[in-house]
């Protein structure tokens, strides 16, 4: 009979012209548990439309607004506050995610938030409530970080904002206090990596423009960059928060609850493994090495049995052997800010020297897809780190858009379509939609790009 949540997505899809021009609480609870099944496997595309959409037909019957109809019962303004909200901070989420514009200005919110009703409450098998308030609440302060221009520093009130939403958690989402093997484990484990990604959100542009500014300085001849005190205490804040997103990984694989490839677990961990290579390239502590290791082998063991999955891996990978690379010359050119005891062993994989040697083999112009969709070109020379040298690789700029963006062209690293589907357990097979497996993305560099969070951490931001 195959899965059933596939059947009836299926039937769901099929629907959907039928009820698109209804302004309905139906429509959008349609759309919206469609983005919600998809996004597992196919959020930069279906997944993002369906949760626009969902949007979109929510604004259309107003649900953003504070009911005021004396008709209405207690009840029903509680329902439609809590879907407006659930949509709304999926939706939000999703796309500070992707480094998709903000879809509603939160100024046009009047709808209060989320709040119990016993009557209704009582009624839930899964009664998420107090999840669905504190989620509400975080994308609300997310909306403001993100809110700022990349090339502002997020005020100060943002983060205390941040630091009193974790304070005032209740009880029953402390994560250390849940059973691993109850419904709302994962949905709270999301919770806190949310907002844990929140404080990436705040300093990723603090610590991309650091290890910039650095090399150029080593490199380049140039002179070493002075970053106000407040951006080096985000950026400080913003390694922390990858640290602590990787512990939250120990504790779900101890637990027994990494899952195959999904979206959000995949991503939130590339982030956070990202992030410490970068951070290593200023200064590595004794735990550098178990927090890479660890994160690669959990996006590994998440990739298994997906193609997309595993060019997403590849990225990161390229990026420790950039990171690696940058610190081996750093330390041949005798700087010694880094760690010694973290300079050993420094390797150059296969994987680097098959794309270091690709790359300089190509036209001294390259054609770099940008976000409006159209291809403009590249000089190698200057901005993907080309140059003379035994490596082949110059730090003189930091621009690992380009390089990465490159990456996925290298037939060597990129798996063939369809590799490695067949071993999908079949649960999560029937679960797929074969629609899903038509479109290969692991030779989109702007959907790796996404998927690994990259795109989201801003490297191809300039100074």
């Amino acid at each position: 009979m195959g899965n059933i949540s596939r059947i009836f997505y299926q039937q769901a899809r099929n629907l959907i012209p039928d009820i698109i021009e209804l302004n309905s609480i139906r429509t959008v609870q349609a759309t919206f548990v469609i983005g919600v099944y998809l996004l597992p496997a196919s959020a930069i595309s279906s997944s993002y439309v369906y949760l626009g959409l969902a949007l979109r037909k929510a604004l259309a019957i107003d649900l953003h607004l504070e009911p005021e109809e004396a008709s209405i019962s207690d009840t029903e303004k509680e329902l439609r506050r809590r879907l407006w909200w659930a949509v709304y901070s999926l939706e939000r989420c999703t796309t500070v995610k992707l480094n998709r514009p903000r879809s509603v200005d939160t100024v046009i919110i009047t709808a209060n938030l989320p709040s119990p009703l016993p009557a209704l409450d009582a009624q839930q098998a899964f009664n998420n409530i107090d999840h669905q308030l504190a989620n509400a609440q975080l994308m609300m302060i997310l909306d403001r970080i993100e809110g700022h221009n990349t090339a502002q520093i997020p005020s100060k009130g943002v983060e205390a904002a941040l630091k009193q939403w974790k304070r005032s958690l209740p009880p029953t989402l402390k994560l250390e206090l849940i059973h691993p093997r109850t419904s709302s484990y994962r949905a709270t484990f999301h919770l806190y990596l949310n907002y844990y990604f929140a404080r990436i959100a705040m300093g990723k542009v603090s610590i991309v423009a650091r290890v910039r500014t650095y090399l150029k300085a080593r490199f380049g001849g140039g002179d070493q960059h002075v970053f106000e005190e407040h951006s080096h205490y985000l950026a400080e804040a913003c390694i922390k928060a990858a640290k602590k997103i990787l512990r939250l990984y120990e504790d779900v694989r101890r637990t027994g609850n990494l899952t195959r490839f999904s979206f959000t677990d995949f991503q939130g961990c590339s982030v956070a493994t990202s992030l410490v290579l970068l951070a290593g390239i200023l200064e590595r502590d004794s735990d550098y090495e178990r927090h890479v290791n660890f994160g690669l082998d959990s996006l590994r063991k998440m990739a298994e049995g997906n193609s997309t999955a595993t060019a997403g891996l590849k990225f990161v990978e390229a990026l420790q052997s950039i990171a690696e690379e940058a610190v081996r010359k750093l330390y041949q050119h005798g700087v010694t800010a880094i760690n010694t005891t973290a300079t050993q062993g420094f390797r150059r994989t296969s994987d680097y020297n098959t794309w270091a040697d690709w790359l300089t083999r190509q036209p001294r112009q390259a054609n770099i897809m940008t976000r409006s969709g159209t291809q403009t070109p590249l000089e190698l020379g200057e901005t993907s780190m080309i140059s003379n040298g035994e490596s082949g690789m110059d730090f003189a700029t930091w621009d690992g858009a380009a390089a990465l963006q490159q990456l996925s062209s290298v037939p060597s690293l990129i798996p063939p379509s369809g590799i490695l589907q067949h071993e999908l357990d079949s649960a999560s097979a029937d679960m797929l939609d074969p629609a899903m497996f038509t479109t290969d993305y692991s030779e989109d560099p702007m959907f790796l790009m996404g998927l690994t969070g990259f795109d989201m951490m801003g490297f191809g931001l300039q100074n």
